[in-house]
């Protein structure tokens, strides 16, 4: 195929013309129709009926890919045109439904709150956790964490409300760091245990679109419009890590490096372990991308959860 979707870039579209292996494999390629990784094929001499025929550089399918036939099929009867348009209507279709409902799909997703775990809480009292502590910041102060010492838990506490938040998340920083992890984790990930996750995520779901997806959050919640909901995010990290048995872990890294970043690794690690493919197409059958879900059947929504 000509063509093929740069997860790095957006989703935009690039074509396979005086590139590189190296230079192609940083932007992280997708097949545009199905998604699916695919990988650039260099220029090269093929023989046939007893001629040798050059082949263009393209992009090609891994052989493990169960649609590449379609796909390479599909890519010789349509133009980057009509590519272009396709990828803009769905990814504004998802877009539509992150700016009416990413806060609840989260919640009712989230696997540190579906109950299965002894520390898990339920999305409701987690919603009036994370407000609570953004109403009450100065005033909240659970000793449990800290064995009962009042002044290690203020001086804690005080090292977060002191953090600034706005400059945080209105800077490149935060958005940045956010990027960091969907490389980190999930792109090409380093530590063992993200390598295997991200193995069963290949087997479960379309991964291609699960990290095009994963990205069109980030830049969604690092505009001015979502500032607030990203504000909830950094402290859905907070109040989670609050409510597990590791706590410790995490005021250690806090105190190391920082509030805002280890707060929004918390959150995106449950972000990550969502099967939003399969979310977004559950809200494109039952039509609620349009609409709020806070008075709809939930059961629809869940199971969404990589298990």
């Amino acid at each position: 195929m000509k063509y093929a979707s740069s997860l790095v870039l957006g989703g935009n579209l690039i074509e396979a013309v005086n590139g590189n292996h190296s230079q192609y494999k940083k932007l992280y390629l997708l097949c545009p129709h199905c998604k699916d990784p695919v990988f650039f094929q260099d220029r090269s001499l093929r023989q046939t009926q007893n001629k040798l025929v050059v082949v263009e550089e393209h992009f090609k399918h891994f052989p493990s890919s169960n649609s590449k036939d379609d796909c390479e099929n599909r890519s010789r009867s349509i133009n980057q045109e009509k590519i272009n348009k396709q990828d803009s209507r769905e990814r504004k279709q998802r877009l539509k439904i992150l700016q009416n409902n990413f806060w609840f799909l989260f919640l009712n997703n989230a696997s540190c709150l579906d109950g299965r775990e002894k520390d898990s809480i339920t999305p409701k009292k987690m919603e009036d956790l994370i407000e609570g502590i953004l109403k009450n910041q100065g005033a909240f102060l659970p000793l449990g964490p800290f064995q009962g010492n009042h002044e290690e838990a203020e001086a804690f506490f005080n090292k977060v409300w002191k953090y600034d938040f706005n400059t945080y998340i209105s800077s490149k920083e935060g958005k940045e760091d956010m990027l960091f992890m969907l490389q980190n984790y999930v792109l090409t990930p380093e530590a063992d245990c993200c390598r295997t996750n991200m193995k069963l995520r290949k087997e479960q779901t379309n991964f291609g679109l699960y990290c095009l997806i994963l990205k069109e959050i980030i830049d969604f919640l690092y505009v001015e419009s979502s500032r607030g909901l990203l504000r909830k995010c950094l402290f859905f990290g907070f109040a989670k890590e609050l409510t597990r048995n590791y706590f410790q872990d995490f005021v250690r890294d806090v105190r190391e490096y920082g509030a805002a970043p280890i707060m929004q690794r918390s959150f995106f690690a449950t972000l990550m372990d969502i099967n939003w493919v399969q979310l977004f197409k559950a809200g494109k059958q039952n039509k609620y991308k349009g609409k709020s879900l806070r008075h709809s059947n939930q059961g629809m929504l869940r199971a969404c959860t990589f298990r």
